[in-house]
């Protein structure tokens, strides 16, 4: 009764009841293993989903505050007025030649 998917002399060395064979795989030492991956999910970048890019949070910060107004500008009187008048733009594309010289003159 010999299985035909079985060669001849193929696993019958041990014989019957032989121990499995050890495992292979070897564990490094702690000092050469890669360290361990870090799971904070609760910590979310903002490059997490942008593969080709790494933003540096730190200045984000740092350069925050150089930008930053404290109050309202003073023709402004809310916030949302401010904002609104900040989404134009000011080239010379966008606006005529007069108000863009209004815009860009010194002060």
């Amino acid at each position: 009764e010999k299985n035909s998917k079985e060669v001849a002399g193929w696993g019958s060395w041990a014989g019957a009841g032989a121990p499995p064979p050890p495992s292979r795989r070897r564990k490094l030492p702690k000092k050469l293993q890669a360290p361990a991956k870090k799971t904070d999910t609760n910590k979310k970048r903002k490059d997490d989903f942008k593969p080709d890019v790494i933003i540096n949070q730190k200045r984000l910060k740092r350069m925050a505050g150089t930008y930053m107004l404290g109050d309202v500008p003073h023709p402004y009187s809310s916030r949302a007025e401010y904002e609104q008048s900040m989404l134009g733009g000011v080239g010379r594309e966008w606006n005529v030649t007069s108000s863009f010289k209004n815009m860009t003159r010194p002060e």
